[in-house]
């Protein structure tokens, strides 16, 4: 029954992901995208039903739903009173453009295909694949969007049906691997996924290949190549990202209307441009799609929410090239970290840093270069706010976070280029503030909390000690105003912390200080203000 004119193009995009079992995750990134949409000047409301059931068809396919454009076009028309949606390979094309996406994705079908070819399988074992898919699909959707990605899941499809045929599982696995650009761990998780799911039903006749066609999965030596729509993988960890050869993308807009056909197979020609391009401008890992799949993998290790992924993939085109890093692994932790913050969600910097080799206070500054180059106004914490966090968690008193606060104030004062993360001084200056109060703090627990490098905490400790003792002993700060320096005879900061610099500011302080109080002060002390041991 078609719906009122009324009905908003929402409603109606809520109503096909229901009928076609769309899972929550591709709906959500389809809602993002209405967002993006709405926002061209190109699409109005007599054309934002066609883009937005396109959206739909991309949303899909880059979470691997075996899902056709003929079958959401029918879905969505029958919504519309008066006229049909036509999804065509050109309306793909222009709705990946608004959408910022790279290249429309290939069909699941055709990844598995072209999979089953680099290879060698039977086609009759590629066709017990499809089957996989669909009735994979059918019993549970979220189960395959849930893959790291589509090309994991049609090797995994694959690596499955070689199995229930009685080939070696993990000799397959290698072989598919060897194919394609996917880890063989990727594609051992969604065939073991896909295992589960369908369960008993792999024993029916549906999953066996036809007898007279029935042949041997070739060897690793024996694949096919680029030509075939695969080249040679690259050796990678469980936590690397895993995708089919090179995607399925039209060369341009055509006359005709190519819906329901195979994609024809790249030739070498085409599949060989990138590669080299890439190593001439020596750059090979720092790639739009290297950043993406980056991205991808770590979405899946933290738990991240469709729209978060999508979010951070969108700054991926505009930051590749303007921002200064030394791998993709930083710039695809600096986004999906924006991406949080702009979600306001509770993951943030350390919790990325911590799936990879890199360091936090890396991701940091890669951020702060992101936020000028695509100019979004990213959130970022400011010192005084992580110290607040840090005085909580490990429910300091206030008087160390008063200290913490006007320490921030003084160094920023002395030292308003400061090359320290926010996270950084602000464990610094608790260190500080708690130590002339007699707290015991622990760097490696501020290190943890905050996200800061424990030795960058230690750093910026130091500089903020030496700011405020040189500063109270050149009379920057008001000796009578000055809430540590009676503290600061008892406080467990020696000439022997920190280096040479650090230790003969303190001597100088403490020196000062003991005059203005009648005091004396130790033979260490003394040593490290005259230079000797």
């Amino acid at each position: 029954m078609a719906s009122s004119a009324g009905d908003g193009v929402e409603d109606r995009l809520l109503r096909v992901c229901e009928q076609l079992q769309i899972p929550k995750e591709t709906l959500q990134i389809t809602q993002v995208r209405l967002g993006q949409l709405r926002n061209k000047p190109e699409i109005d409301e007599e054309n934002i039903d066609d883009f937005l059931a396109a959206a739909l068809v991309l949303s899909a396919r880059e979470d691997g739903l075996p899902v056709d454009e003929d079958t959401v076009a029918s879905a969505w028309s029958e919504l519309l009173d008066d006229r049909e949606i036509t999804i065509t390979e050109q309306r793909l094309d222009t709705a990946s453009v608004y959408l910022d996406v790279d290249e429309v994705p290939p069909k699941p079908q055709a990844l598995a295909d072209r999979l089953g070819l680099a290879v060698e399988m039977p086609d009759s074992l590629v066709d017990v694949a499809h089957r996989i898919l669909l009735d994979a699909f059918e019993l549970n959707p979220e189960v395959i969007a849930n893959g790291r990605s589509p090309g994991a899941t049609a090797g995994g499809a694959l690596s499955l049906a070689a199995l229930v045929n009685g080939h070696d599982a993990e000799d397959v696995q290698n072989v598919l691997s060897g194919a394609s650009k996917t880890s063989r761990v990727a594609i051992e998780n969604r065939a073991e996924a896909l295992k589960r799911l369908l369960g008993d039903r792999l024993q029916d006749e549906r999953y066996q290949m036809n007898a007279e066609t029935e042949g041997e999965v070739a060897q690793p030596a024996e694949t096919a190549t680029a030509t075939d729509g695969a080249g040679e993988a690259e050796e990678q960890s469980a936590s690397e990202p895993d995708e089919v050869g090179d995607p399925e993308t039209p060369s341009g807009p055509t006359g005709g209307d190519t819906d329901g056909e195979t994609p024809a197979t790249p030739t070498a020609a085409d599949t060989d441009d990138e590669p080299e391009t890439a190593e001439t401008e020596g750059e090979p890992d720092v790639t739009v799609q290297a950043v993406e799949d980056e991205i991808d993998a770590l979405v899946e290790e933290l738990g991240v929410d469709a729209p978060t992924r999508l979010l951070a993939r969108g700054m991926v085109g505009d930051a590749v090239g303007e921002v200064d890093v030394s791998n993709a692994t930083e710039l695809a932790g600096a986004t999906l970290v924006a991406g949080l913050r702009l979600n306001e969600a509770d993951t943030d910097v350390g919790d990325v840093a911590a799936r990879r080799s890199v360091e936090t206070r890396a991701v940091v500054q890669t951020l702060g270069a992101l936020d000028e180059a695509i100019d979004a106004d990213i959130p970022s914490p400011s010192p005084e706010e992580v110290v607040s966090d840090l005085v909580a968690e490990l429910e300091l008193s206030d008087a160390v976070a008063e200290e913490s606060r006007r320490t921030l104030e003084r160094y920023a004062a002395d030292e308003p280029d400061s090359d320290y993360t926010a996270a950084e001084l602000a464990a610094g200056s608790v260190v500080f503030a708690a130590t002339v109060n007699g707290t015991q703090v622990d760097v490696e627990r501020l290190g943890a909390i905050s996200g800061a490098t424990p030795a960058f905490v230690t750093d910026a400790m130091n500089d903020i000690v030496v700011s405020l003792c040189l500063g109270l002993v050149a009379g920057e700060i008001d000796y009578e105003e000055c809430s540590w320096t009676t503290d600061l005879l008892e406080s467990e900061l020696s000439p022997d912390l920190g280096d040479s610099r650090t230790g003969r500011a303190i001597a100088v302080a403490k020196t000062y200080t003991a005059g203005r109080e009648g005091r004396h002060v130790d033979d260490a002390t003394l040593d490290a203000v005259l230079g000797t041991e």
